[in-house]
């Protein structure tokens, strides 16, 4: 579950702009954050780069490279998404398909399912918000998973 929160936090981020027609995650865009680790003092790190674009399914998807770690440790993982009409897709690869990662138009109340490994996550938005970030207006969900395996 703690990945899926990341991969949220990180997505309502990037995908944001989207809806206030901007590029969606631009070749370049960079993202870090410390995160605290639940119960301990222990903190880690998550950085998000957008690496290239590729071409699945007859999509253009942005590669997302997620490189995080502690005490030492350093993994890297990556993830495929585009965004329609305010709707940001990511690629199954278990599945061979495209899942709703999140959905912009969304609001309170609302909810949709996203595919994750083996399992499945409904994801429930509990409310929204707006935030301004350099001039920009950027959306907010609030939202809640509950997995199904």
């Amino acid at each position: 579950m703690k990945k899926l929160n990341y991969r949220l936090l990180l997505l309502s981020i990037i995908v944001s702009p989207t809806i206030y027609s901007q590029n969606f995650a631009p070749i370049g865009a960079t993202w870090h954050y410390q995160i605290n680790e639940a119960f301990s003092p222990a903190t880690s790190y998550s950085k998000w780069e957008v690496i290239s674009d590729s071409l699945i399914l007859g999509e253009t998807t942005r590669k997302v490279e997620h490189t995080f770690g502690s005490n030492g440790m350093v993994q890297e993982e990556f993830m495929l998404a585009y965004e329609d009409n305010g709707v940001i897709y990511k690629y199954h690869e278990i599945s061979n398909s495209f899942t709703t990662l999140y959905d912009f138009n969304a609001i309170a109340g609302d909810s949709w399912t996203m595919k994750n490994d083996t399992c499945s996550v409904l994801v429930t938005v509990d409310s929204t918000s707006s935030i301004t970030v350099n001039g920009t207006l950027l959306k907010v969900l609030y939202t809640n998973g509950l997995v199904r395996c």
